[in-house]
């Protein structure tokens, strides 16, 4: 079924339809949320920074930690280092793994410039 889901994500990232892709960002299954996040990391479309800024504050470490990832790829983006930057002020240093991804997506996005 997970399968399924990401596939279509995948489809409708790919075709920017962003308004399908909504649905997909209150999902209460976290997997999913993070197959967005995935997803829209391979897009440079607008739509994608967009969900991207509503996934970083999706209250599961997992989804959050994807979104960083994707945020990174997205390349030279003032928007998402800005976004980055707040989370990272809003992460606990003893969150590691995600203050770890915020630097290494910052640096990047720094060496696309």
């Amino acid at each position: 079924m997970f399968g399924s889901h990401t596939e279509k994500i995948q489809k409708l990232v790919s075709k920017n339809q962003w308004s399908k892709i909504e649905k997909y960002t209150h999902s209460k299954d976290p997997e999913i949320r993070k197959a967005v996040a995935a997803a829209c990391g391979s897009s440079t479309d607008d739509g994608s920074f967009n969900t991207l800024s509503v996934l970083l504050r999706d209250p599961d470490a997992g989804v959050q930690l994807e979104t960083v990832r994707s945020l990174g790829k997205m390349g030279n983006e003032e928007h998402a280092s800005a976004e980055l930057r707040w989370l990272l002020s809003k992460t606990p240093e003893s969150n590691t793994e995600l203050t770890s991804a915020i630097h290494t997506a910052l640096e990047e996005m720094r060496g696309r410039k």
